[in-house]
Parts: structure tokens; sequence; C-alpha cells
């Protein structure tokens, strides 16, 4: 086979380098600290409320708060956001 297309001229070569998924990386980045944070923080600890006192994970108790914190920054985004979208 020739190296040669139409007319004498030389091919192109096909230097398509695939490209890096940095989704995918930071993803499995971010399982893996996730499940090590989870292994390091498997005690049981006392949560007291107003109203009642839980036991549960460590693990759990700081992702749920996470959660939380979360979802008020989000509310309060969105807030700040329509009332900025009336001005």
């Amino acid at each position: 086979m020739s190296d040669q297309g139409f007319g004498g001229e030389p091919r192109p070569v096909d230097q398509h380098k695939p490209e890096t998924n940095w989704r995918l990386i930071a993803g499995v980045l971010i399982a893996l600290v996730l499940v090590i944070f989870i292994l390091i923080n498997r005690d049981e600890v006392k949560v007291e409320f107003a109203v009642a006192t839980v036991t549960m994970s460590l693990w759990l108790i700081i992702a749920i708060t996470t959660l939380l914190g979360l979802a008020a920054g989000w509310l309060l985004a969105s807030r700040r956001a329509r009332r900025k979208s009336r001005d």
C-alpha cells in the first residue's frame, strides 16, 4: 500500500490523540476520597437534638449535615437570583 494520495501527494497522518476525560478522572477521585472518608469515620456517635437523642455513624451525620447545608445554600442563592431578576 502506498503512503501517497491522489496526485502523488503524501496522505495526511491521523494524529488524533484521545482526549483526557477530566470529568471521569474527577469522579473517580471523588469516589475514592468518599470511600476512604467512610472507612475512617465508621464510629457510632450520639447526637442530641432538642427533642431526641440519635446514635448513628459519624460519616452519615456529616453527610446529612453537608446535604442540608448545600440545600440551604441553593435555596438562598435561588431566592437572591429571583430577587435580582425582578429589579
